[in-house]
Order: structure tokens, then sequence, then C-alpha cells
């Protein structure tokens, strides 16, 4: 009796690993590889980090300013916030003109306290790259975040904390 439970056992066993490690198509995956993967420079990491609750904003000492690129600042935004998807569209100027793909999250379920926050941070990180003074944001608005344009001043009554 003790050999045929072991030999079901095994057998179910067998069968539960073979449904398991059946054959994955890489077409049903959607996300890239990059978007999941952590970022791996600080220069792919958001340099600041703002805080409207304590009004203050941390800027990582550890990123040179002068080596940040607007792509890796939004990979890094991108990755600290996976639910908007910040693509770049253009740039013209002083002005980088971004589009927000997920607006609906943005703009209606994340509270008003959660958009001018998370556009607090695209401000404060995306105008550090040199010669980038204002955002030009593109999204369905909402009752939480409306589009348009957003320049430092948005971040003039934060605290700088290190």
């Amino acid at each position: 009796m003790i050999k045929y439970s072991s030999f079901i056992f095994l057998l179910l066993f067998s069968s539960f690993i073979i449904s398991c490690s059946g054959n994955n198509n890489d077409n049903d995956i959607n996300v890239k590889a990059e978007e999941i993967m952590m970022p791996m420079s600080s220069y792919d990491l958001p340099c600041a980090e703002v805080n409207l609750y304590n009004k203050t904003i941390r800027r990582d000492t550890l990123v040179d300013v002068n080596r940040l690129n607007v792509d890796s600042v939004i990979k890094g935004l991108n990755w600290r916030y996976d639910n908007f998807g910040l693509v770049k569209q253009k740039m013209s100027g002083d002005t980088i003109y971004l589009f927000i793909q997920n607006s609906k999250y943005l703009a209606e379920e994340i509270g008003t306290t959660g958009a001018e926050e998370y556009i607090a941070d695209v401000v404060a990180n995306i105008t550090a790259v040199k010669g980038v003074n204002f955002i030009y944001l593109s999204f369905k608005g909402g009752a939480h975040a409306s589009p348009g344009l957003y320049g430092r001043d948005m971040l003039d009554d934060l605290k700088e904390i290190k």
C-alpha cells in the first residue's frame, strides 16, 4: 500500500511540475523588462523627492545634476511611479513636453494631494536637468489634476532638506 501511495504522490507531483513549467509565450507579456527593472545607475534615479505634506524637497547628493539627462530622469520617475507612464514628446527651447499615459489614475484616482505631489516631483526632477526650466504636461484632465505648463516656481514654498 505504501508503494502505491508513493507512486500516486510522485505522479501527482510530476503533473503539477509539468503543468507549471509550460511554455511561456513572450507575446503574452506586454511589459518590457526595462520597465520593471531597477535603474542601473544613480543617473537613472530621480534626483529629488517632494513631500507636500511636510512642504519639503530632498535632493539626492550622490547624483551629479550636471550629468543628468531627460531620458534617464524619466526612466527613474517611471520606475518610482509605475502607474503613470511618463513619456517625452519633444523639447522646445527651455520647455519639455511630456505626456502622461495613465491620466485617469492621475486626475481621478489618487486625489488632489497625490496628483499635486506627483506633478511637483516631476517638475523638481525634470527641471534639475540643465536647460529645462518648464514642463508642459499633456494628459486628460480631471477632478484632481489639469494639463498645462508647470515651472520651478511651484517649488518655491518648499524647504530643502538633506
